[in-house]
């Protein structure tokens, strides 16, 4: 295998990860530069030996001169701790889903926020002054909170878990608020994301929240992966012009993966406005 190719690999690792469009996202930007990658899709095992798997994968990706990976569930905490180098945003939700080395050194970083980010600007979503609810403190839901606190413009952010462990030892200012699911306060929210990581398992818990007419919603997942929460949200009385699935946060936050490996700004709006250019392949 020549060098050449080798510094031309990346991959998503994962599990499960056979629904991921990563590899056909990352490759559409790399047409716009008429960049060669070779993009894959790789399984960590999931046992009671995944930590030491995920991170036998990550080492032996990187020895074999790969060029740069993007981490998904379950993997992003352990991401974060085996770098060697960590980001401000990566260290504020302590996750990661971008890995690449520099000077022999593994860096990580999370791109999930400013790309959830970009694309709520992209839809036209206002959060200045929303009262918002997280569903699930995982790697993603955990970044979009930092990211919110840090942005510093809404009226207030519940973050909604399973259970009270992952919440414990997070740090909730003023407006902020830590809760289990059956415990969510029984007030109106502007915007209901869901970050749990069950949409591609078509299974969405009991959750009791108001919604309204004019409530908005957000899955972290897209397509069929959304289809669960989606129906809970209608059923609850929401609107489908207010429900929006993850396919635009994915395609950003993948530009900036992108753009940190290859050093190339990729255009993304065209593929978020018509994800069937990947979707119906």
């Amino acid at each position: 295998m020549s060098e050449d190719h080798l510094s031309s690999r990346c991959a998503v690792i994962g599990n499960p990860i056979a629904h991921s469009r990563s590899p056909q996202i990352h490759q559409w930007f790399a047409h716009q530069f008429e960049l060669r990658i070779d993009y894959q899709r790789i399984q960590a095992e999931d046992n009671s030996c995944e930590k030491a798997s995920f991170e036998k994968t990550v080492t032996q990706f990187f020895s074999a001169g790969g060029r740069g990976l993007n981490i998904t569930s379950p993997f992003k905490q352990q991401a974060f701790a085996m770098a060697d180098i960590q980001s401000p945003a990566a260290c504020q939700a302590e996750s990661g889903n971008t890995l690449w080395l520099e000077n022999g050194q593994l860096h990580v970083t999370s791109t999930d926020g400013a790309g959830w980010y970009q694309h709520i600007q992209h839809l036209g979503v206002e959060l200045k002054d929303c009262n918002i609810l997280i569903l699930g403190a995982g790697g993603a839901g955990r970044v979009i909170f930092e990211y919110l606190k840090e942005l510093g413009t809404v009226a207030s952010i519940v973050l909604a878990n399973r259970s009270q462990e992952k919440l414990a030892t997070m740090h909730f200012p003023n407006n902020t608020f830590g809760v289990t699911l059956d415990s969510i306060p029984n007030q109106d929210y502007d915007l209901i994301i869901n970050a749990l990581p069950t949409g591609w398992q078509n299974s969405f818990p009991e959750v009791s929240v108001p919604v309204t007419e004019t409530t908005a919603a957000y899955d972290l997942n897209y397509a069929e992966g959304a289809k669960s929460f989606q129906e809970w949200f209608l059923a609850a009385g929401g609107q489908q012009k207010n429900f929006y699935d993850g396919w635009g946060m994915l395609v950003c936050q993948a530009a900036l993966s992108f753009e940190i490996w290859w050093a190339q700004k990729p255009q993304t709006a065209e593929l978020i406005n018509h994800p069937e250019l990947i979707l119906s392949r």
